[in-house]
């Protein structure tokens, strides 16, 4: 890690995974969801900043399960995700 300036005056410093090396999902316009998984095995022994969050708030989901979570209840609704690529593949 690099010990600049910014990181001298902090009381804690960690490191985090490249986006290539960490799940995500989003919705970049409304009702457009997207999902990010890891496309690199990690380079270091890091981890996701919400996955650190989940840990201090005493959780014992990581984020790949809360991602998972979230989007079973919230975005497909009942729907089986083989259900969607079929859905998905209709439209193409």
């Amino acid at each position: 890690m690099k010990e600049d300036e910014t990181a001298n005056s902090c009381k804690y410093v960690a490191a985090t995974p490249h986006y290539l090396e960490s799940w995500g999902d989003y919705e970049f316009k409304k009702g457009h969801y997207y999902l990010s998984q890891p496309t690199i095995k990690p380079l270091f022994d890091t981890n996701q900043f919400q996955d650190v969050i989940l840990t201090l708030t005493g959780s014992n989901n990581n984020f790949y399960d809360e991602i998972k979570n979230n989007w079973r209840s919230n975005i497909l609704k009942g729907k089986t995700w083989g259900n969607l690529f079929k859905m998905v593949l209709l439209f193409l």
